[in-house]
């Protein structure tokens, strides 16, 4: 195992056992280790982890909650690589849906959201509306970090490829 897959098993377990599986904090820790699979091309340890974290956090602090939308988002993430397009799809929209209620428009993980979304419609080859949401990352993007900030210039860059392959 590397160091950051040990560093992350070893602060889940200490908040396991000192806070319990399904404290917010202890959702958080696990949620980041299923990133770290989805980062390290383990979809199905990804898949496995999410799948559960997001039914626990569902029902400790709902469906609204950020930390239960931050996790689906990453579930959704998961589905769209191993190609479970409807149930990616489904997900990514009810996580739009709630990180703009509840965390608004130019949040940063409303428009991470608007990303997978844009990334999802661009593999199912449903352009315009890919545009249309790599379009409004951008724009959120642009007026929330400034027109040079990295993230700015990725969302610039995906609408990019999109125009060019569309």
């Amino acid at each position: 195992l590397e160091e950051a897959e040990v560093q992350l098993r070893g602060a889940l377990q200490a908040r396991t056992s000192a806070l319990g599986k399904v404290h917010p904090e202890t959702l958080q820790t696990a949620n980041a280790l299923g990133a770290h699979f989805l980062n390290r091309g383990q979809e199905q340890e990804a898949e496995d982890l999410l799948q559960t974290l997001w039914t626990d956090s569902e029902a400790l602090l709902g469906s609204a909650h950020p930390i239960t939308l931050t996790i689906a988002n990453n579930l959704a993430v998961v589905l769209r690589r191993t190609h479970k397009l409807p149930e990616a799809e489904q997900l990514l929209r009810r996580v739009l849906e709630g990180t703009m209620a509840a965390l608004g428009q130019d949040h940063g993980e409303t428009v991470q959201s608007v990303d997978n979304l844009a990334a999802l419609q661009l593999t199912l080859g449903n352009y315009k509306e890919s545009e249309s949401l790599y379009r409004q990352s951008w724009q959120s993007r642009k007026r929330k970090l400034g027109a040079d900030h990295p993230d700015t210039l990725a969302s610039m860059s995906n609408l990019g490829l999109l125009l060019k392959v569309a």
